[in-house]
């Protein structure tokens, strides 16, 4: 596996939970131009997570194979564990291959949360703690920036969640307040002649 001492060590620091230091397009911009094509190749699947029957592109990252499964077996403990609670066939659900079974675990962990929100944040931990739990031995290789940038994705959709849960909360207020205008409308008398 290829050596990179210089483009890691540039790359500012990653922290759960912290704001995302630059978009995956800017990060994804650097890489190309210091990286092999091959290695860059292999980067750009990170989050090349295959749908149900669909085959997985060969990688040679043994961090990207082990948090590929990882996250398959993250996927469908939490497809069996809402199907059993739907009451429905959970096979249907289920994508074939391999999986972790720290991953299930995870996923418990996840279907406990009531607030889907919580459960999201909860989601996006666990994953990251994958990765971290993955690529404990990488350093300045093509595992610890494709760690990176999977660690980027998710502060991405941390700050996406709390775009969302901002506009969820206004439009939530909204309401509340509509509501309350038009209750407060119908209960004054109208002008009588």
């Amino acid at each position: 596996m290829s050596r990179y001492w210089y483009f890691p060590a540039t790359l500012p620091g990653l922290i759960f939970g912290s704001p995302a230091p630059m978009t995956d397009a800017q990060f994804m911009e650097q890489a190309r131009e210091a990286l092999s094509s091959s290695d860059f190749a292999e980067l750009e699947q990170c989050f090349d997570i295959p749908a149900a029957g669909k085959k997985e592109k060969a990688v040679s990252s043994q961090l990207l194979l082990n948090y590929r499964t990882w996250e398959r077996g993250f996927r469908n403990g939490l497809a069996r564990l809402r199907s059993r609670k739907a009451g429905i066939d959970e096979e249907q659900y289920v994508r074939q291959g391999p999986g972790k079974d720290e991953a299930a675990a995870a996923a418990l962990i996840c279907f406990n949360y009531q607030d889907p929100l919580e459960a999201e944040m909860a989601a996006e931990h666990e994953r990251w703690m994958a990765v971290d739990h993955y690529s404990a031995l990488s350093a300045f290789d093509l595992d610890s920036i494709i760690a990176y940038r999977i660690k980027l994705g998710i502060a991405i959709r941390l700050k996406n969640l709390e775009k969302e849960r901002g506009i969820l909360e206004y439009s939530r207020l909204y309401k509340e307040i509509m509501e309350r205008v038009v209750s407060e409308e119908a209960e004054t008398p109208g002008d009588e002649e």
